[in-house]
């Protein structure tokens, strides 16, 4: 490697902010590896190859080839996301996804009994079904909702006309409208009394359904009406999770009486920077309560927030074990409406409490494991960023110390680490 180690050369440049144009995967210790996306600030144009950059408090080599300034990333990958919405769409035009979600019991029961529970909202009322895959929404709100008008919208084409059929077969095509195409960009004749939408992905907000439905609220939705859900929460939780933690890392340490240590950090850095989206947790894992890192009020949330939200959280450690990461679930409620108890309100919650649905539950994973004890103080904060050229995708940073007690004694560990979700 050509490059120029002069500190006051480095000291005298000022610095700038770059972003990754694509991933790289550094070769030895005076390297950054870093993800397409990554912003990181240069330090020193130390030469016309490498360049002398800080990412997440660490320094090191980046190849220059691979950076560009952030105004130039933002201006070639902001302007056109279509093929990212061919394949969005695409995999929701395949009818295996449709079913996995109508053979979750939890998730599509919550809202038909929200639905029953609350007929007097519907009745008689217009109701516009964002995202409307198969049209499950649709047929409650046209049945047991008796809604004089359904307007069901999907960009998927391939499903779209199918739901078109099932509607026919179901003989509430006077009352349901089956609309292909993208919400931003159709036409409906009218606003509507309710916005009803199943957009919720992995740790929420993954893939970024939730942009479409806040637009909906902008465009269609009447001054006095009803969106559902209303409210949806994210929660994290400290976590043993020693099994998913042997199968992913310490599994290389000894394969069929070989030693595969050397496999091991590139196993860390290729399986660790994402979390297992289909982990379920115990509820006896967890270390503690868990905390509220995200809580959005639907009728009121904007959606230019969605590209940086940060939170800040705290756990007293309950029980003695290993923290080997944080989990995360949600969970949304179907309220807004003019209730005089707030407990009649339908919430679906994919706690680990509850009966698991398709979604169940995020786990991220540290690096190492740590030993905690009853009484341990965590503090630290969530910061979720949206990726500026993949918009259905995120990453978030867990940043955190652990005390000895709530009182901020010895720290007894530190961690700041970035997942991807999933670009």
């Amino acid at each position: 490697m050509a490059a120029n180690n002069d500190v006051d050369k480095r000291e005298k440049q000022s610095p700038k902010l770059v972003v990754a144009m694509a991933d790289f995967v550094a070769e030895d210790n005076t390297q950054l590896s870093f993800n397409e996306g990554d912003e990181m600030t240069i330090l020193s144009e130390s030469s016309s190859v490498w360049w002398w950059a800080e990412l997440d408090e660490i320094c090191g080599y980046v190849p220059v080839s691979y950076v560009v300034p952030v105004s130039e990333y933002l201006s070639r990958h902001t302007q056109n996301h279509d093929w990212q919405d061919e394949e969005y769409f695409g995999a929701y035009g395949k009818v295996k996804i449709h079913l996995e979600m109508l053979s979750d019991h939890p998730r599509t029961l919550a809202y038909r009994n929200a639905i029953q529970k609350h007929r007097d909202v519907f009745i008689g009322k217009t109701v516009l079904d964002v995202g409307c895959g198969s049209g499950i929404l649709s047929l409650f709100c046209a049945k047991d909702g008796k809604a004089s008008k359904v307007y069901a919208v999907d960009g998927s084409v391939d499903i779209g006309e199918l739901t078109k059929e099932l509607v026919e077969r179901n003989d509430l095509h006077k009352i349901i409208t089956v609309i292909t195409g993208k919400i931003e960009e159709i036409e409906l004749p009218e606003k509507v009394d309710i916005i009803i939408s199943e957009w919720m992905g992995t740790f929420l907000v993954f893939e970024f359904m939730i942009d479409t439905v806040l637009y909906a609220r902008d465009r269609w939705l009447k001054p006095d009406g009803v969106i559902w859900p209303s409210n949806a929460k994210l929660f994290v939780v400290p976590c043993c999770a020693e099994e998913a933690y042997k199968e992913k890392v310490t599994a290389w340490n000894n394969q069929y009486g070989f030693d595969f240590s050397p496999f091991l950090n590139r196993a860390k850095t290729e399986v660790l920077n994402r979390p297992l989206h289909n982990h379920e947790l115990d509820p006896r894992d967890c270390l503690s309560q868990g905390a509220v890192l995200l809580d959005i009020d639907m009728s009121t949330f904007v959606k230019e927030n969605l590209e940086l939200m940060s939170e800040n959280f705290e756990f007293v450690i309950s029980k003695e074990g290993t923290l080997h990461g944080l989990c995360s679930w949600f969970s949304v409620t179907f309220g807004g409406i003019p209730i005089t108890d707030t407990s009649e309100c339908v919430i679906l919650s994919t706690a680990p409490d509850q009966e698991q649905t398709h979604w169940k539950q995020n786990l991220f994973l540290l690096e190492e494991p740590v030993t905690v004890h009853v009484g341990n103080f965590i503090e630290g904060s969530a910061t979720l960023r949206r990726n500026p050229k993949y918009r259905r995708h995120m990453n978030v940073t867990f940043e955190f110390n652990i005390f000895t007690s709530d009182s901020k004694g010895e720290i007894v560990y530190s961690n700041k680490k970035k997942y991807f979700i999933w670009r």
